[in-house]
């Protein structure tokens, strides 16, 4: 006889599965609205950790409202409009779509008057619009490069702006550093500015000679001798060799009165660590550091306190609060 159990009955079998697992615990017992609820939520931070994952790595392209107002504005004008564009010699007609694309000082003015088909640039030639126009500032030339990005300035074309900056910055050179300096100036180029500077801070004793440089503006001129004295010394750490420079007073100011708070802080410990040393039993050469020690501290106590005049006088030069 075998020892095998008996197979089991179809019918048990079936009692055995809804017993123990269908019927294994009453579907009623469950808070469905409580589950269905926790699904959703789980559901909902998982489309959002997707969207914060898809964001880190292609970037947010959702419109800022200012480039949803600019979508709006540019939808409003047809694509066949024409802008007649008055200048110093001649009236210049482009289509007034793309321009506006690129220039926001045009969008804005059309969006304003919608019915408006002229727009008034009286201080430049039709030649400089007309080569502007062409939006491709790698085709300027030397004669054209500058007209350029005084009229990108004027109208907003802020990429034209920049394109144009690069360009600029890379052909500075010493005939022209005086009157890129003033235009970097002007325009509020912080790298065409450092470049420039640069060029005219690399010969301190002749830079006044240079071509143009009488005719810059007063403060110009001011700020300029001012790096001049900065970059030959070592008023804040940074000697003519670092090739360091500075896009405007305040940021010079800045930076000096942040060595100064430091040099302050090192004079204060070097004044702690002599109190207590002198207090010492000390052999004759403990003696001699001591006093050696107390005449720098001397020296650097006085060249702060020069130090702090000059900042002072520049702040007041700059007009820096």
């Amino acid at each position: 006889m075998s020892d095998l159990p008996p197979p089991l009955a179809i019918g048990s079998e079936e009692d055995w599965l809804f017993s123990n697992s269908l019927r294994a615990e009453s579907y009623d017992q469950y808070d469905h609205g409580q589950n269905t609820a926790a699904q959703a939520q789980g559901h909902t931070d998982s489309l959002l950790y997707q969207d914060l994952k898809h964001k880190e790595i292609f970037g947010d392209d959702t419109p800022s409202p200012a480039e949803l107002l600019k979508q709006q504005q540019l939808a409003a004008i047809s694509s066949d409009r024409v802008l007649d564009i008055k200048t110093s010699t001649s009236t210049v007609s482009t289509n007034m779509k793309q321009l506006a694309e690129i220039c926001a000082t045009v969008l804005s003015k059309i969006s304003q008057y919608p019915k408006s088909s002229t727009f008034d640039m009286s201080q430049f030639t039709a030649a400089d619009v007309t080569e502007f126009l062409k939006n491709d500032p790698h085709q300027l030339t030397p004669s054209t490069i500058v007209p350029a990005a005084l009229i990108s300035h004027f109208l907003q074309a802020d990429e034209y702006l920049q394109q144009t900056a690069l360009l600029l910055t890379s052909s500075v050179d010493a005939t022209n550093c005086v009157s890129l300096l003033s235009l970097a100036d002007t325009l509020t180029l912080p790298g065409l500015f450092e470049a420039a500077m640069g060029k005219v801070t690399a010969s301190l004793d002749t830079f006044e000679s240079y071509e143009g440089f009488d005719v810059l503006p007063g403060e110009l001129k001011r700020r300029v001798k001012v790096m001049r004295s900065v970059v030959g010394s070592s008023i804040i750490g940074r000697g003519q060799k670092s090739n360091v420079f500075f896009a405007s007073a305040a940021e010079f100011l800045a930076i000096f009165s942040d060595s100064l708070v430091e040099q302050r802080d090192r004079l204060r410990e070097a004044k702690e660590r002599q109190a207590a040393i002198v207090g010492e039993e000390e052999g004759s050469e403990r003696r001699e550091a001591v006093v050696d020690a107390a005449k720098k501290i001397e020296r650097q106590t006085r060249r702060l306190e020069t130090l702090q005049r000059f900042y002072v006088e520049q702040k007041e030069m700059f007009r820096v609060p």
